[in-house]
Formats: structure tokens, C-alpha cells, sequence
């Protein structure tokens, strides 16, 4: 009895403590949402352009009469086209990605209170990762990375029940195929996600029969989990047929502008090298998410015994991410952060995290001796604290950066009188902010906007094509303007704004607003300073 009395007051001092931590961490979470309540990525604006032009003309366009792909997350783009309406002008991205960000939170918040010992460790340190500052800037950026996560969650959750549960019944099987088609509107990439998913689950229940299958019988047993087991890889490919049949094409337009296609194995190492960069530059957000997925992919392993089938189950999911990386690195994918691979390191490290739980609880709280000591746990914990406290301050000056200029420069252009380019031709690279303040049309030199057919041109046609476009506006960084300069005389268009848009890179270039003299009479303010031959005055 008095054994039993201990245990439980354990509970409640764990539990007690467990929500003074979580209440920490979402007043943390909150000042560094305020701090960086203007801070958007310029892709957010175009989503925002979208859907707008969704809200108003009922289909996919960014310049109100042509249909195109260029959005990466119909699903995002969908939700954003009402609740942008409600939300204050230029915000509505920002809002809904920091609101789906405060249920991935709220999420992982509740499996730290659900979760036991270890399990629960990890749980804390992937909110640990969350809440980091730059989980915080690229969670809450205005795109659809944290739709996406909360998403990998939910995925990471139901399909492992799925693998360990029995058949589902007509009404479970129909709302995977749902899931199944959810999540790959939600970004087309994770169609490998549900692929990968799905074979772990095949395998995992064929890891259940009593007697495993015979290598005459595997073959039947195979076909037949198959049979019971496909629901969401149905809603995979449902969605991609709807995809294909709406657009003409699997891919979104932007992920033909932003590769080089397939070049080989020349290809490949370089290609890699990009994936490391966009992880390694987030800091103790990417490499923390990695070195979770390391650790609980480890843990997962040990948990798993000795069941091959389950071995190569717990295998199979955790190649999502390797496999999304080898496909990025060999079209030469222009990688612009983590956000392209977060959300299959969230899926995987919640997948593992639930096979730890449940063996956790059928070992009696010890996951076949993998459970720390306590003195070894409590040195584990404080060398985490450190090694957080000092990255966290390098880190954190540097989204304090990026948040203050980004902000800034989202507050100065939405208060400008853009109205003398509304409608009017103007050619840009980076195209979010000013198409979406100037509502001005604009020839996207990067290719992301203006169709398949023009993304897939190279960047040299697509400078041809705008410069022969008459644009009376062009907004640039001084190394595209010499490139626009080759192809348009821009000695006497006037340098009518500077914008920063600063990132991890702390020597990123401004960018100009230049416009031609017979524009510049109501937007530049004086002095005028004309291009000039060169662009002296660009620095």
C-alpha cells in the first residue's frame, strides 16, 4: 500500500512538473511569436495572392485570368482563400501558420503528459526543438510547414494504430483513404510518405500472424494484408489522379522552375551538399530534428526485437526522409530552408516514438534496458540545457535579425502608395511582396507563376521574355538588375526604393524598386537618383 501511495505521488510530482514546463515553453513560444509577428517568407505573399484570386474568381490563378499550378500545397492555399478574409491586410498567412503551429505545440504538449519516462524525454526534447527560435521563425513564417507538421503528426500516429490495430472497419477504412488524400494536397511530397507508410504497415501486419509465413506463403500473405491494408496508399493515389486531371501534371509548377531536372550522379553530391546546407543553417531546429530521428529511430530499433518483418517495417518508414533528399538532390531542387524536409523528420520521429511507448508499457516502463539511469538522465538534461542555452543565444540574435528587417520591410511597403503600378507591367525575380502590394503584373523572371510551359525555360529566356514584355517597373538586388541591364536600358529608370529582406546569410543583398521617370513622379520620393550606367548607385 505504501508502495503504492509513492508511486502514485511520483506520478503527480512528474505531472506537476510536466506542466510547469509546458506553460514555460508556450510563454517562450508567445514572445517569440510577437517579436516576429510581421515576419513573413516572400512565398507566403504569393500563397496569399492565390488565394485570394481563388476567393474571387473560383480557380487556381495568380494573375486573375490564367489557371496554373504554382502553389506547392493546394490544401494551404484552399484554407487560406477564407480565412485570409478575416484576417488584417497582408496577415492572413501569417495567422493561420501560427495557428496550425500552436496546434502542433498543443499536440506534442499532450504526449508529454500521456507519454512515460523515456518516451516522455523524447517528446520533451522534440518540443524542446519546436520551440527553438528558429522553430519558431520557420514554423510560423506564413507558409504551410506548420500545416504540414501537424499533419506528420497526425500521419506518424494513426498509422502506426493502423499497423498494430486489427482490420479497420468500412467506416475507419473510408476516413484513411480521406487522410490519404488529405495529406497529399497538402504538399505532394507526401505521397512518398504515404507510400513508405504503407508498406510499413503491410509488413508490420504480417509480423503479427502467429506463425510468420513460410517463404512459399509469404507471397500470399503479402497479397492479402495488401488487400485490407491499402486505404490510405487508395488516397494517395485518388488524390494524385485529381491532381494530374485538374492541372495536367503531378508536380507543381514551382518544382519545375526551382530544378534543374536529373542530371545524373555528377548531380547527386552537389545536390546533397544543398540538402545539408538548408538543414544545417536552422540550426538547433534541423540538426536538433535530426539528431531526434537518429536517436528514436535507435531506440525504435532495440524496441522492435527480433521480428524481421518489423525490423524492416520500422526500416522502410524511416527512409522517408533519405529518399525525399536523394530525389531533391538529383533534379538540383533550389532547397530555400528546412521546410522541405521537417515535416518527414516530425512523421518519422513520431512513428518511432510510438513504437517506444508501447514497449515501454509491455516491459513494465523499461524499454528492453534502454532506460538511462536516473543520475545518467539528470547529467543528460543539464548537458542538453547548456548546449541549448549557448546555441540558443547565437541563434536567437540571428532570427532577432532576420525577424527585425523582414518586419520592417513588410510595414514600409504595405503603407506605400503602390497605386500608380496597379496593373502595370513590371518583371522581378522574387515576386511575393511587390505582386502582392503593387497588384501590378508581374513577369516572374524566377518562373515560378508564369506556367509550366515558362518555368520550364531556362533563366536566361525567361530574362529575354521580360525584358521584351515593355515592363515599367523592375524590382531587383544590383546583381539581377546587371543581369536585366544586359537585355533592357535601365541608365535613365529611377532608384526608387531599397527593401532588406535579410536571412541567415547576414551579406544578402537589398533589394531596389526601379521605375521608369515617367512613373516615378507620385511613388519615389525625392532626391532622384537615376540607374545610371552600371548601377553605380545599387549597392
Amino acid at each position: 500500500m505504501a508502495e503504492k501511495l509513492r508511486s502514485k505521488g511520483r506520478i503527480v510530482v512528474v505531472k506537476y512538473r510536466s506542466l510547469f514546463a509546458v506553460a514555460v515553453g508556450f510563454m517562450w513560444v508567445m514572445i517569440w511569436l510577437w517579436m516576429l509577428r510581421f515576419h513573413q517568407l516572400d512565398d507566403a505573399l504569393i500563397y496569399l495572392r492565390y488565394a485570394e484570386m481563388l476567393h474571387r474568381k473560383g480557380f487556381l490563378t495568380f494573375d486573375g485570368i490564367h489557371k496554373t499550378f504554382g502553389c506547392s500545397s493546394l490544401l494551404y492555399v484552399g484554407l487560406l482563400s477564407w480565412f485570409q478574409e478575416i484576417c488584417p491586410y497582408g496577415l492572413g498567412a501569417k495567422v493561420l501558420s501560427v495557428v496550425f503551429y500552436v496546434v502542433l505545440l498543443g499536440t506534442v504538449s499532450l504526449n508529454v503528459f500521456r507519454a512515460r519516462r523515456l518516451p516522455r524525454a523524447l517528446w520533451v526534447a522534440l518540443g524542446i526543438v519546436l520551440a527553438s527560435p528558429m522553430g519558431v521563425r520557420w514554423l510560423s513564417d506564413g507558409m504551410e510547414t506548420s500545416m504540414a507538421a501537424v499533419l506528420a503528426v497526425l500521419m506518424g500516429h494513426i498509422c502506426y494504430r493502423t499497423a498494430v490495430a486489427a482490420a479497420p472497419s468500412p467506416g475507419r477504412y473510408a476516413a484513411l483513404v480521406s487522410l490519404g488524400a488529405l495529406v497529399v494536397w497538402a504538399r505532394v511530397e507526401f505521397v512518398l510518405l504515404v507510400a513508405f507508410s504503407s508498406i510499413g504497415i503491410w509488413l508490420w501486419r504480417i509480423s503479427e500472424y502467429p506463425q510468420p509465413p513460410c517463404r512459399q506463403g509469404w507471397v500470399r500473405a503479402l497479397k492479402g494484408v495488401v488487400f485490407r491494408e491499402s486505404h490510405l496508399a487508395l488516397g494517395g493515389w485518388v488524390a494524385l489522379i485529381a491532381i494530374y486531371r485538374w492541372f495536367g501534371s503531378f508536380l507543381p509548377d514551382t518544382a519545375v522552375a526551382k530544378a534543374t531536372g536529373f542530371g545524373g550522379i555528377g548531380q547527386l553530391l552537389p545536390g546533397l551538399v544543398n540538402v545539408g546546407l538548408a538543414i544545417s543553417t536552422s540550426l538547433s531546429f534541423g540538426l536538433g530534428l535530426v539528431s531526434l530521428w537518429m536517436l528514436s529511430a535507435w531506440l525504435a530499433q532495440r524496441a522492435a526485437g527480433d521480428n524481421h518483418y518489423r525490423t524492416w517495417a520500422l526500416a522502410i518508414v524511416n527512409l522517408v526522409l533519405p529518399a525525399i533528399a536523394l530525389a531533391s538532390a538529383a533534379r538540383g531542387q533550389n532547397l530555400q530552408g528546412v521546410r522541405y524536409f521537417a515535416w518527414a523528420l516530425i512523421f518519422m520521429i513520431v512513428w518511432n516514438l510510438q513504437l517506444i511507448s508501447a514497449a515501454s508499457i509491455s516491459s513494465g516502463d523499461s524499454t528492453r534496458g534502454v532506460e538511462a539511469r536516473k543520475p545518467m538522465q539528470s547529467a543528460a538534461w543539464l548537458a542538453l540545457m547548456v548546449m541549448a542555452g549557448f546555441t540558443w543565444w547565437f541563434e536567437g540574435s540571428a532570427v532577432r535579425r532576420i525577424s527585425q528587417g523582414r518586419s520592417a520591410t513588410f510595414l514600409e511597403m504595405r503603407a506605400q502608395p503602390f497605386g500608380e503600378l496597379a496593373g502595370k507591367r513590371g518583371v522581378a525575380y522574387d515576386i511575393g511582396f511587390i505582386a502582392y502590394f503593387s497588384r501590378a503584373d508581374i513577369c516572374d523572371v524566377n518562373g515560378l507563376v508564369g506556367g509550366r510551359d515558362f518555368a520550364a525555360t531556362s533563366e536566361e529566356r525567361r530574362i529575354e521574355v521580360c525584358s521584351s514584355s515593355s515592363p515599367v517597373f523592375a524590382f531587383v538586388t544590383p546583381g539581377q538588375a546587371q543581369e536585366l541591364a544586359d537585355h533592357t536600358n535601365l541608365d535613365s529608370w529611377i532608384v526608387c526604393h531599397d527593401y532588406w529582406f535579410p536571412n541567415f546569410n547576414p551579406l544578402i543583398p537589398k533589394h531596389y524598386l526601379l521605375v521608369k521617370p515617367e512613373s516615378a513622379q507620385s511613388l519615389c520620393p525625392p532626391p532622384w537618383r537615376a540607374y545610371g550606367k552600371g548601377g553605380t548607385v545599387l549597392k
